[in-house]
């Protein structure tokens, strides 16, 4: 979201609104059936000849195009339902805490805090130091998933819920909304970069779906 403030995004929007009108939304993938909150910006823009066509007069109408969000937030727990646990890749990562500098941090972290949890929430000695190294909740949307935070041997990031460990890429692939056989190759951390740089598949579901029943299906 911090993008729009920027004088890159400024000027790019002035460029195509030459020829398209435009709307930007925040939104966020928990909104839209993805067990993680993922902010990202969205910017739809309609070409002018269209707006005509469908008699878009006020850019604001274009609002009305954006997918209508969901109240419901899908949990971990939903998301890991029915997931077998690769016990490989679990050690590896277990091995991988153990041996950082997190792992003080994340193993003084109850299992399965009521919500996202880091130390310094309530540890002042903790106050000024590691306030990216969280643990995940069971009961709630994952937060960002980001490519440096989850890499293996990374300090901060999302901790599993009830383990002291990241994700496993099966699991990451679950947070994202990424099919069980997406494949991926490369090393673990080379794989979990290019998952949390993404924007989750189903949030680019609804928004295509609404951009398809509010304008295209409207010009056959």
């Amino acid at each position: 979201p911090e993008i729009q403030t920027s004088g890159v995004f400024k000027n790019a929007l002035i460029r195509l609104r030459r020829n398209y009108k435009c709307h930007v939304r925040t939104l966020s993938s928990n909104h839209f059936g993805v067990p993680q909150k993922r902010r990202r910006t969205i910017l739809i823009g309609v070409r002018k000849d269209i707006c005509e066509k469908l008699n878009i007069q006020d850019e604001e109408e274009l609002l009305n195009i954006f997918p209508k969000e969901s109240s419901y937030e899908n949990t971990i727990s939903d998301a890991f339902e029915g997931l077998d646990i690769n016990l490989e890749e679990e050690e590896f990562l277990l091995e991988s805490c153990r041996k950082s500098v997190a792992y003080e941090v994340i193993s003084k972290i109850q299992f399965d805090p009521p919500y996202v949890y880091r130390l310094n929430f309530t540890n002042n000695k903790f106050q000024n130091m590691y306030f990216n190294t969280n643990r995940a909740s069971w009961h709630k949307p994952c937060s960002t998933l980001t490519q440096t935070g989850n890499q293996s041997d990374g300090l901060g990031g999302i901790y599993h819920p009830s383990k002291n460990r990241k994700f496993t890429i099966d699991e990451m692939k679950r947070i994202f909304s990424l099919p069980d056989d997406f494949k991926l190759t490369g090393t673990f951390d080379q794989r979990a970069e290019r998952i949390c740089r993404m924007v989750p598949p189903f949030m680019i579901k609804h928004i295509s779906q609404s951009i398809h029943e509010k304008v295209l299906k409207k010009l056959r």
